[in-house]
């Protein structure tokens, strides 16, 4: 992907999406500010369509990004933290479903 087709879905709107099996990375290296591979890094998770395998009877098999953050988040005292457990099976298109839940003891 050129600079030029990384910038373009960039600019077209919240609705947009990806469809790659570019993982970006050399993209998100050429950000200089650190706030800005963040950003980029947010968005990619949520707009990006990978491309996993074409199989021969179902077709293109994607991995679609779950419709909220996989990133943990704090919620008034609280922090939300998704894991995946040792072992745990998972689906190569299943979104992140284990979540952590934080809490501060007031004492």
């Amino acid at each position: 992907m050129t600079h030029t087709s990384c910038t373009a879905p960039l600019n077209s709107g919240k609705d947009t999406v990806i469809v790659t099996r570019d993982l970006m990375r050399g993209h998100k290296f050429l950000l200089r500010s650190p706030r800005h591979k963040i950003l980029f890094n947010r968005w990619l998770c949520q707009r990006q369509h990978q491309l996993l395998r074409v199989d021969s009877r179902r077709g293109p098999i994607f991995r679609i990004p779950p419709p909220y953050s996989v990133l943990a988040q704090k919620n008034g005292g609280s922090w939300h933290v998704p894991y995946e457990p040792d072992g745990a099976p998972k689906e190569e298109n299943e979104s992140q479903k284990m979540w952590l839940c934080l809490n501060t003891l007031h004492r």
